[in-house]
């Protein structure tokens, strides 16, 4: 399934190759063409980490970019890491990026030699919800449904994710466990709202992305 987030994908691709064949990249007095090779991750992490392995390893790239889910994001970024070869990831929350890497944002040691990934972090998805909620007069529950994967851990934390984020603002944190993937039934949890007179609901349901 091709998931919204990938359509736009080959149209950029096509520009930037039109663009650079027409501006080949300057460098120490020598011009150098650009080619732009795809590989789809299928959201799969092993996948995602040989195809990265094949890409640095049989084709050569220079660079390696990745974007959407920590499913790729994370095993692309990793086989950078170990291979010496610059990657630059994006689309992911940091909080899952930086955990599925091994990574404390306070501590340098864990800092990453090869790999830079940049978007928003959970806090700044929760500030807007919040904005939203609170133009409107409620009860202040909020429902939350994510599926057992580096996305739903890290949105789920009591820590660092959206519990720690809401809760001090006054929102009830309603969450009836993270369900496995490829789940069908979702009675439980619906039931499980119902009963908790829900206003909100946010939710993270995994589609694949064409990379």
């Amino acid at each position: 399934m091709q998931g919204a987030f990938g359509e736009g994908d080959q149209w950029v691709v096509d520009q930037m190759t039109a663009w650079f064949n027409e501006n080949p990249i300057q460098a120490g007095g020598k011009s150098y063409n650009v080619e732009i090779v795809m590989k789809d991750s299928q959201s799969d992490p092993k996948r995602a980490g040989e195809l990265a392995g094949e890409l640095i390893n049989t084709d050569g790239v220079d660079i390696l970019m990745a974007h959407a889910t920590p499913e790729t994001t994370v095993p692309v970024s990793q086989q950078c890491e170990a291979n010496a070869t610059p990657c630059i990831t994006a689309d992911t929350p940091w909080q899952p990026w930086v955990a599925g890497m091994g990574g404390n944002p306070g501590d340098p040691a864990t800092a990453f030699n090869w790999t830079y990934h940049f978007f928003w972090g959970l806090e700044d998805i929760a500030a807007v919800n919040m904005e939203m909620w609170n133009a409107v007069d409620t009860n202040k529950q909020v429902a939350a449904i994510y599926s057992n994967d580096s996305d739903g851990m890290a949105f789920t934390d009591e820590k660092m994710g959206y519990p720690a984020i809401v809760g001090p603002a006054g929102f009830k944190w309603n969450n009836p466990g993270l369900y496995p993937a490829g789940t069908q039934d979702f009675s439980a949890q619906i039931n499980a709202f119902k009963s908790s007179d829900i206003n909100f609901r946010i939710s993270r349901i995994p589609i694949n992305f064409l990379r």
